[in-house]
């Protein structure tokens, strides 16, 4: 399998990974009765709340196979229950958006969600959500996206693209969606079919299968020996 990563991205944005905690982090029953108070105040958990705290439900996007990001949370879940006393149950909705959704639901059905940049925006934006924690990749807080096309498709430039077809993550991925479509769109560049795959690593194989010319996902730069440690290492790695 050769891969030819024929651009990558220029523009270079940070990679937040938010906890998202709010009131809602209590058993189902305190959340129904607390977000049907009239004076429900979100920026307010009392004590009393806090203490019917039983289950925190973390959610996750679906950036990649669902099944490897469950079988990865697990150990997470594991130990922020021995930190923290509570029990963590993990969840993967079937898109970014379903994520952001459970966050503001009423009553909430996420508790918490680990996002990726403009999907914290969007939930920001529209629920109030904020940020507690950010992570790195590989030692890194900021990241690049990156355009892939298969070595012998005779794609080399973005110029290429245009007229080609496309696939990305999810709309609401800034490395492999939000970004490189706004460098497409700056520099006029229209690809005759754009499409969501379901994921990074979805990405990577429509373009190998030749179901796809380009697609757009995350990049990190190589390990030292040199193997990708971006989207293409999910799919090296099945």
């Amino acid at each position: 399998m050769r891969w030819h990563g024929a651009v990558a991205v220029a523009a270079t944005f940070v990679l937040v990974f938010g906890l998202f905690v709010g009131v809602s982090g209590c058993g189902s029953k305190t959340r129904e009765q607390i977000s049907d108070r009239p004076d429900h105040n979100s920026n307010d958990v009392s004590a009393s709340v806090e203490n019917a705290i039983d289950t925190v439900r973390m959610y996750f996007v679906p950036s990649g196979d669902v099944g490897k990001i469950l079988t990865n949370a697990d150990p997470l879940a594991k130990a922020l229950e021995q930190m923290t006393g509570y029990k963590f149950e993990t969840a993967c909705p079937p898109s970014y958006a379903a994520v952001i959704e459970a966050l503001g639901a009423k009553p909430p059905k996420a508790d918490m969600a680990w996002l990726p940049t403009f999907a914290y925006v969007m939930a920001h934006d529209k629920y109030g959500v904020e940020v507690a924690l950010q992570i790195g990749r590989y030692g890194e807080v900021e990241y690049k996206g990156m355009f892939i096309a298969r070595a012998d498709s005779g794609i080399n430039s973005l110029e290429d693209i245009q007229g080609k077809t496309l696939v990305y993550p999810d709309a609401a991925s800034t490395s492999g969606f939000v970004y490189p479509m706004a460098q497409l769109a700056a520099l006029g560049i229209e690809p005759a079919k754009t499409a969501p795959a379901g994921g990074h690593g979805a990405v990577v194989l429509a373009v190998y299968s030749g179901r796809a010319d380009v697609g757009c996902a995350y990049y990190s730069p190589p390990g030292e020996d040199g193997a990708p440690r971006d989207a293409r290492k999910d799919v090296r790695d099945q």
